[in-house]
Parts: C-alpha cells; sequence; structure tokens
C-alpha cells in the first residue's frame, strides 16, 4: 500500500519544479498567454498578436510561478517559454493574471529574467528585465491602470529614469 501511495506522489509531482495545477487550468493559463498546442500536443505555437503572419514554435512552455503579485487575492502566472524563436538565448517570460472567468495575459516579452518590484499606489508591480547599461540600470515596465508601458530603467528595484508618461511634472 505504501509503495502505491509513494508511486502515485510520484506519478503526479512536476519533472520540472512547475507548480502543481491540473492539466486543464495549465492548458487555460498557456493559452491566455497567447499559445495553441500543435497538432500532436508535443509543443506549443505562438503567434504574435501584432502580425498575424508570424507564428513560432515552442518547444518548452513552462508555468515557473503561480504567485498573487496584484494583491487581489488570486494567483497569477509567470510562465517561461523557450525554443528557436527566442534564438537560444534563454526562456522568455509572460504575465498572466486570474480573472473571475478565467485568464488574461497582462504582460509579454520580459526577457530571460524578470524581476519584479512593488509601488505604492499602483496595482502591479514595476517588471525590470533585459540586459543592464553601463550603470547597471535595465528597462523597467509599469502599470499605467489599464497595461503595462515602458516606465523608463531602474537598478534592482530603484529608478534610473522615469519616462513619461510617469515622470513628475514640474
Amino acid at each position: 500500500m505504501m509503495i502505491l501511495s509513494l508511486f502515485a506522489a510520484l506519478a503526479t509531482a512536476p519533472l520540472n519544479n512547475e507548480p502543481v495545477v491540473s492539466r486543464q487550468e495549465r492548458d487555460a493559463i498557456v493559452e491566455a498567454a497567447g499559445f495553441r498546442p500543435s497538432l500532436g500536443g508535443a509543443f506549443w505555437i505562438w503567434r504574435d498578436p501584432s502580425d498575424p503572419e508570424s507564428e513560432c514554435d515552442a518547444a518548452a512552455v513552462d508555468i515557473v510561478e503561480l504567485r498573487d503579485r496584484n494583491d487581489d487575492g488570486r494567483a497569477d502566472a509567470l510562465i517561461a517559454a523557450d525554443g528557436p524563436c527566442y534564438d537560444n538565448q534563454g526562456p522568455g517570460h509572460l504575465l498572466v493574471a486570474a480573472t473571475g472567468s478565467g485568464w488574461r495575459l497582462i504582460a509579454a516579452d520580459l526577457g530571460r529574467e524578470p524581476r519584479f518590484y512593488p509601488r505604492t499606489g499602483i496595482e502591479w508591480p514595476d517588471i525590470e528585465h533585459g540586459d543592464a547599461d553601463i550603470r547597471g540600470c535595465r528597462a523597467f515596465d509599469r502599470w499605467d491602470g489599464v497595461a503595462y508601458a515602458a516606465g523608463g530603467t531602474s537598478r534592482e528595484g530603484h529608478v534610473c529614469e522615469l519616462r513619461p508618461p510617469f515622470a513628475q511634472k514640474k
């Protein structure tokens, strides 16, 4: 009996440290990020919404973290996608949020190592991404109340340069 319980636990454990979600929930999260399964279901295909002619086969799409990032009491999913369309530079990341009726894409094209920094009075955290400049500052996106927009540059959550419309008016 103990051997069967151990086998059942191993059979349902994620192989790559992915958070444990049902296959149906995982598919809903990944599809909300803009992916659809390939014909055989072996990998995911992503199409850029701004370019209907583009199509990218992602060798792997993983949910790397489930966490409430905007304090609404629901988990948000950080997704890593890796494949030939990412130039073998490591996975790109996307952020998908739980809604009352499913999931929706919040931010895409977050690069290899997105970092999240909460800001007082802003619903979603700033997201640093990309490579650092000579000062050690990386590009960051900031929530504008509707969507993420280029916010400027920051280093470990400390703003180096703030872009309009986020810059304070004099």
